[in-house]
């Protein structure tokens, strides 16, 4: 019995993997449809690429046997009430961040760009969240980081090969790379310091927006909320610190004070082990 529900889940897994790295794929080909000059692409490139980038993922919840409404299944049956409480303490905190700078309500004005971002990240946590970070933790019962790990892995793999490939269709680079194998010579040290922060804040996003995910009992419109401020937040500062990240950190202790205020235990126990 045990043997078959652990071939259950390494099936399961598997799938989840595999689909994950689709989606991957196709999130970042997809804007490539802006170079196709058709005025009906260019209007709803939003939509279009939505629709694309969620392909694997149904295909993935149709292969591991989800039933339900679709509401169920893609997880957003969660009370959006707390998911607007909690993207609004984050917006106010933002703001006080800014010191009241216009430049961050600024970024309201643009009606249609906010709704756009809105989709955007309905679509990211969509796939990211509900499916990708619920089904692994489901299907492994691993700890905190060690998910996170996995989930960095799996991305930064997609990431080498991806870049390989595209420098064997590039002879010009490789003969470069042939001539000098002195690599960095080649890249700008600000561009490099720049990829390395990016990919800090990529991990340090993911970590935040999936443990609200669990604490808020796999409510995907916190998250959703939540990442939506972040976004709004972005290259603001206070005091030279990112914004972002004291906006983690306030969604971290407003979770943890809002759990010891209702008594209410938090979900995630294990971090390391």
């Amino acid at each position: 019995m045990a043997t078959t529900a652990f071939k259950n889940n390494y099936r399961n897994i598997r799938i989840v993997v595999l689909c994950f790295v689709g989606y991957i794929l196709l999130n970042w080909f997809s804007p490539f449809l802006m170079l196709l000059n058709y005025d009906f692409v260019r209007l709803f490139i939003t939509f279009i690429t939505s629709v694309i980038v969620m392909i694997p993922i149904v295909i993935g919840y149709k292969l591991l046997g989800d039933k339900g409404n679709y509401l169920q299944v893609f997880g957003v049956e969660g009370n959006i009430k707390e998911g607007l409480i909690a993207g609004g303490v984050l917006f106010l905190a933002a703001w006080i961040f800014s010191i009241f700078s216009l430049d961050f309500l600024r970024n309201l004005v643009y009606v249609k760009w906010l709704f756009y971002i809105f989709i955007e990240v309905f679509v990211i946590d969509l796939c990211v969240q509900a499916f990708f970070f619920r089904k692994i933790t489901t299907y492994t019962g691993w700890s905190f980081f060690r998910i996170i790990l996995f989930y960095v892995a799996i991305y930064s793999a997609v990431a080498l090969v991806t870049a390989f490939v595209s420098l064997l269709f590039n002879s010009e680079i490789l003969s470069k790379i042939g001539d000098d194998l002195k690599l960095l010579n080649m890249i700008p040290m600000d561009l490099l310091l720049k990829g390395i922060l990016s990919l800090l804040r990529f991990i340090l996003t993911a970590s935040f927006l999936y443990w609200p995910y669990v604490e808020w009992n796999f409510n995907l419109w916190v998250v959703v909320f939540a990442h939506l401020v972040l976004n709004l937040a972005n290259g603001l500062t206070f005091l030279k610190i990112p914004i972002f990240i004291l906006l983690i950190v306030t969604g971290v202790i407003g979770t943890i004070l809002y759990k010891r205020e209702k008594g209410l235990p938090l979900a995630i126990k294990r971090f390391w082990s």
